[in-house]
């Protein structure tokens, strides 16, 4: 069962960075616009997989034939007919905070790095350890058409 699709920013929950996508690159973002600014988001999907889970996948906005994935084990953007990627995500909550985990890699996890201030794929190991260095993500709707 799919849901409807909607615009949204993947911000870091304790700071105001959000993943953005331009010239088709991963980049990082902080703009008081974000909600309205429409250029750098992604267009979220989800549906149950067998009835279980929640899944997402994150179409980038400006190109519908791109998505963010996991080439390898680099977060990076893929085209939708790259099979060797993974384009699907689901949420966990460890500690309070909300990790994007990529579907079929249960060893890892979206973190924000505070210090370091860029987004990495962690361990759960590492994310359990994490301090006030790093933390989740929200998913946040904004006033952008699909």
């Amino acid at each position: 069962m799919t849901m409807q699709p909607k615009v949204k920013v993947l911000m870091a929950q304790k700071d105001s960075t959000s993943l953005a996508v331009r010239n088709e690159e991963l980049t990082l973002r902080q703009s008081a616009s974000v909600m309205s600014d429409c250029t750098y988001h992604f267009i979220v999907r989800k549906w149950l997989d067998g009835g279980y889970y929640l899944k997402y996948s994150f179409q980038v906005q400006k190109n519908k034939s791109k998505f963010l994935g996991l080439n390898g084990t680099q977060l990076d953007i893929v085209n939708d007919t790259d099979v060797a990627s993974i384009k699907t995500f689901r949420k966990e909550k460890i500690k309070r905070d909300v990790y994007l985990r990529p579907c079929g890699r249960d060893d890892l996890y979206l973190c924000f790095n505070q210090t370091r201030k860029l987004f990495e794929l962690k361990t759960r190991e590492h994310v359990h350890a994490l301090k006030e260095e790093g933390c989740g993500m929200f998913m946040i709707n904004t006033f952008c058409p699909p």
